[in-house]
């Protein structure tokens, strides 16, 4: 395996990340006391296939939200494919590809990443073992499919957007311009056949206060699929191109809609203009976002998953 000049390997809680050194990722990740700068050639697998029952990870503390929706999925007998929208180098992506396999599934996971850390996140996919199951699209996922301005940050990856005042925030280091190709996640299954197959989505997006555009361009499957989602929520950044209030309360429609971004977790309520409430409370938070958990109504057996994730 290749890695670029400046790339550090680290390892934490069994799975292996690469990451660029002057990235603020990376010194963020090595305040987990468990993280460990290796080489390459030290990385070793150390999970099996099959070695985890769903059933007794449920009731655990510390699971993951898309381990939980998987294992509600596995249970109703639902097919589902997994996409990570801003997948960056895989901090998100390889756990949840990894829990699958060791839980003896198969799901495909697809990784939307159109930064320069994309060969990272490739890197990350095959040294962990996942390369079977993973397909890295070096691409945005957005409202419309075709060429578009994206914004760089590259000495804070995460930090990088669609949107020019995600990268005009206080803090913000450096800022290159660059142009990567979009596509809608629509768009995408049509042209994915394995995609297409499955009834059932789970996806997490985190597109620097692009989110809604990318749920703009997912119109159809939210429609057609049993689509569970993860999304950030900035009304700040959603301002610029949408009215937040508004298109909560339209997604409430098909949706349960979990406040997950708190240490106490919450419905938003609907009526009564809790939405409003909800959403003047996001803004004048520290950070001015938290994360959304989008539960479709249809799921079958949506309320056991509702609770399950309110927990915790």
């Amino acid at each position: 395996m290749t890695t670029t000049t400046d790339a550090v390997l680290v390892s934490l809680a069994g799975i292996h990340i690469f990451f660029h050194r002057a990235d603020h990722a990376f010194s963020q990740v090595c305040l987990d006391p468990r993280a460990r700068e290796i080489q390459p050639s030290e990385a070793r697998v150390t999970w099996t296939g099959g070695e985890v029952d769903p059933e007794q990870a449920w009731p655990l503390r510390g699971v993951g939200e898309f381990s939980l929706a998987s294992i509600h999925y596995w249970r109703h007998g639902i097919d589902f494919d997994y996409v990570d929208i801003g997948a960056n180098v895989g901090l998100t992506v390889v756990p949840t590809a990894v829990f699958f396999k060791r839980c003896g599934w198969a799901n495909r996971v697809y990784a939307f990443e159109p930064g320069e850390i994309f060969t990272l996140l490739q890197q990350s996919v095959t040294i962990n073992n996942i390369a079977d199951t993973t397909t890295c699209i070096r691409a945005a996922a957005s409202d419309a499919t075709g060429t578009v301005t994206f914004h760089l940050t590259p000495a804070q990856s995460a930090g990088s957007s669609l949107l020019r005042a995600a990268v005009e925030r206080p803090g913000v280091m450096e800022v290159r311009t660059t142009l990567v190709e979009a596509i809608t996640l629509d768009q995408f299954a049509l042209d994915n056949r394995s995609l297409r197959a499955a009834p059932g989505l789970l996806v997490k997006i985190d597109a620097e206060g692009a989110d809604f555009r990318v749920l703009d361009g997912m119109v159809r499957l939210i429609e057609q699929r049993l689509c569970t989602i993860l999304t950030e929520f900035s009304p700040f950044l959603i301002d610029g191109y949408c009215n937040p209030e508004r298109r909560l309360t339209e997604l409430a429609e098909s949706f349960d809609l979990l406040d997950i971004g708190d240490t106490v977790r919450s419905r938003i309520v609907v009526d009564g203009g809790g939405v409003a409430q909800f959403v003047d409370r996001v803004r004048n938070k520290p950070g001015m976002l938290t994360d959304i958990m989008l539960v479709p109504k249809r799921l079958p057996g949506a309320q056991s998953l509702v609770e399950r994730l309110l927990e915790g």
